[in-house]
């Protein structure tokens, strides 16, 4: 028995329950409160198992595991998160379809059933991040990696909850990677939905030669938006390797494993966007040099200077740059080309005038990028 099926027979509830995640129109209300309340069919079954003489019983609907009993607690309250617009609940078949009618939605997606409490977790770990930094200023979390399958391959939407999410963290001037998919065997157009996000950096993977794409790594299609940011040595890597994991330990102590995959090759982006953000704010940024550049970009070249923060539009311009084209791949299979660390540090030590240009220079007509 699954635990929506556990929870339909305590709840009494006779057709099918899902779980809805709605991005809403921000601020929080009470009156969005008092409008969703209605939708939200599980505070009998958290009064229930808040009942100690119940709590044996609920144990071995679910399999005796407290574990599962834990996670269907936590799907079981309502979810309101403080820096996303999003709200989760459960609800009847069809609940979502009018959740999204109410006037303050403006969309609503239930992941499968199977994914519901991971996708919840998602969506707390990155709001985490949002209120450590905010508590914890000089500690500040300033890069994300998500080595994280989606539920099923589907189109980019703007307004699917884990995009909204890592979109306010990017507002947020923190930097976002995500591993672009396994699904490039089947062919074109295999993005995740999550790594097609503009403002994400999406890494895609490749042997260590640096000039063969890994056959499975996900893709776009020609002249679509939607592809890798770079690609980065995602086959044969040597990682640590959790007790609990699916991957074949390499030493007896189990602690290391080998394996391919653009999960694998997104870390290492995570750690090259850590080093030019340290770059940036520590070497480029106070440099004299750099209001001299500045100067003669706008008064010479009449362009739009971005500001030289280590923001993430700015990371995802130097690592577009630096990455070195692989011949014989397209745009949408590996986007910029493949980075490295030995790339990253050799760019780093002879940055210049030109590269400047290049990172932080912008069409005098792009309007929509605030002059620094």
């Amino acid at each position: 028995m699954g635990w929506l099926e556990a929870l339909k027979r305590h709840l009494g509830v006779g057709d099918r329950l899902e779980y809805a995640l709605a991005v809403v129109r921000l601020p929080w209300t009470e009156e969005m409160i008092r409008n969703l309340a209605p939708h939200w069919v599980s505070a009998p079954f958290c009064a229930l198992a808040k009942r100690a003489e119940n709590r044996e019983l609920l144990l071995g609907l679910f399999q005796g595991d407290p574990e599962n009993l834990r996670r269907a607690l936590e799907l079981a309250e309502i979810a309101f998160f403080r820096f996303f617009p999003i709200v989760g609940l459960l609800t009847r078949a069809g609940g979502a379809r009018q959740i999204g009618r109410l006037p303050f939605v403006e969309s609503v997606y239930t992941p499968p059933e199977d994914y519901g409490f991971d996708y919840l977790h998602i969506l707390k770990g990155l709001h985490y991040v949002l209120e450590h930094n905010q508590q914890n200023p000089e500690s500040a979390i300033h890069v994300v990696n998500m080595s994280l399958q989606t539920p099923t391959p589907c189109p980019f939407d703007p307004l699917e909850p884990i995009n909204v999410a890592t979109r306010v963290l990017s507002e947020h001037d923190v930097t976002v990677v995500v591993a672009a998919g396994n699904h490039g065997a089947s062919g074109e157009d295999t993005l995740s939905m999550w790594a097609a996000a503009p403002w994400v950096i999406s890494v895609g993977a490749a042997y260590p030669d640096g000039k063969r794409l890994w056959e499975r790594s996900s893709r776009g299609s020609p002249g679509s938006p939607y592809r890798p940011t770079v690609v980065a040595h995602g086959v044969g890597v040597v990682g640590l390797r959790s007790p609990e994991g699916v991957y074949p330990a390499v030493d007896a102590e189990g602690r290391y494993t080998v394996a391919d995959g653009t999960s694998f090759a997104a870390p290492q982006v995570a750690g090259l966007a850590a080093v030019i953000i340290q770059f940036v704010r520590d070497v480029l940024a106070p440099s004299p040099q750099v209001e001299q550049w500045r100067a003669i970009m706008q008064s010479q070249f009449k362009l739009r200077v971005l500001p030289v923060t280590a923001s993430p539009l700015v990371v995802k311009r130097m690592l577009e740059h630096f990455a070195v084209p692989m011949p014989g791949y397209g745009l949408h299979e590996q986007g910029a080309g493949f980075v490295s660390g030995e790339i990253v540090a050799e760019r780093l030590r002879n940055f210049g005038f030109s590269d400047f240009i290049q990172v932080f220079g912008l069409p005098a007509s792009n309007a929509a990028t605030q002059d620094a």
